[in-house]
């Protein structure tokens, strides 16, 4: 009787715990709440870059907005871009509408070439990547000599340069909290996810861009 007693006393404490305000079960997405984004993965026509480098780079950023955020993206449409890279944003007659596909959403850019703009000290600093909210189109500088390099967290830097430009789509601002992968240089931060980060990507979880 006393065994019987001690484990319905157990069972009220675990289901109270549950319910209590900031102590909620692991999230876990279904089929059902996961939306799926289509990308168009652009290679630059004169500075290329293996193009397994790009595919795992959106395997594993995929993985962890499926995980933290309910979203994942998917190779769409892989093709040539022989636009200009240092300009944005891209021309969307001709490589949104006829080289992407429609069902394309998010289109990146990737080239080898390297990109700097001026600071106002007068000095120069390398650009990394560049997104542009309004088309959904983002462009990642200097990919093969960045494949091995890592951030301060030990994750791989262009994983966590492109966790923080899609985040950046999804109305995410920098922080000034280090742990984040929207810490503004991406190198210097841990790539962690914040609650902060989730949170704002939930809310706007359904925008939709210029198609």
């Amino acid at each position: 009787m006393k065994i019987a007693r001690f484990f319905a006393y157990l069972t009220v404490l675990i289901v109270l715990f549950l319910f209590l305000p900031g102590a909620s079960p692991q999230k876990a997405y279904t089929s059902s709440n996961i939306r799926t984004i289509s990308v168009c993965l652009l290679n630059d026509k004169e500075s290329p870059v293996n193009e397994s480098i790009f595919r795992k780079i959106l395997v594993s950023v995929s993985r962890e907005y499926e995980k933290n955020a309910g979203i994942r993206f998917k190779a769409g449409t892989v093709a040539v871009f022989s636009g200009n890279t240092g300009i944005l944003p891209v021309n969307y007659e001709r490589y949104l509408k006829y080289v992407c596909r429609l069902t394309d959403e998010v289109r990146i850019i990737f080239t080898s070439e390297s990109m700097e703009f001026p600071r106002p000290d007068g000095k120069t600093e390398e650009l990394v990547a560049h997104t542009d909210e309004d088309t959904a189109v983002i462009i990642m500088y200097n990919v093969g000599n960045y494949a091995r390099a890592l951030d301060w967290g030990g994750n791989p830097f262009l994983e966590t340069v492109l966790k923080h430009e899609i985040a950046h789509l999804f109305g995410v601002d920098h922080t000034e909290d280090k742990n984040s992968f929207m810490y503004p240089q991406a190198n210097l931060s841990l790539g962690r996810w914040t609650s902060e980060a989730e949170r704002v990507i939930k809310i706007n979880k359904i925008r939709e861009w210029i198609k």
